[in-house]
């Protein structure tokens, strides 16, 4: 079964910015859990917690991919890229954060 959206070209390219933005708060959001994450394990919280954010984590980066991929190749990739630019923004503040 495929899911065609049939948009016109011009707001698939106009949405190109908005899915770099998405992308980068979606990155910010995953990396951003990720780090508290592995911060909270570090201090002994329950398993059955972790396991619970681990999966809502994933499954909220999924639910991006999968939106980005029904409008095509290009918001996609420009998703994928702001996942990237969002994940460089969080390893840089946390390696200012850690000595």
């Amino acid at each position: 079964m495929a899911f065609d959206v049939a948009l016109p070209e011009w707001t698939v390219v106009a949405g190109l910015p908005l899915c770099l933005l998405a992308g980068v708060a979606l990155g910010l959001a995953h990396f951003g859990a990720l780090w508290r994450q592995a911060q909270a394990l570090a201090g002994k919280v329950r398993p059955s917690r972790a396991a619970a954010e681990v999966l809502a984590r994933f499954a909220v980066l999924v639910a991006g991919f999968v939106a980005a991929s029904l409008l095509g190749a290009g918001p996609l990739l420009a998703l994928a890229l702001g996942v990237m630019i969002g994940r460089w923004l969080v390893m840089r503040r946390v390696e200012r954060a850690d000595p």
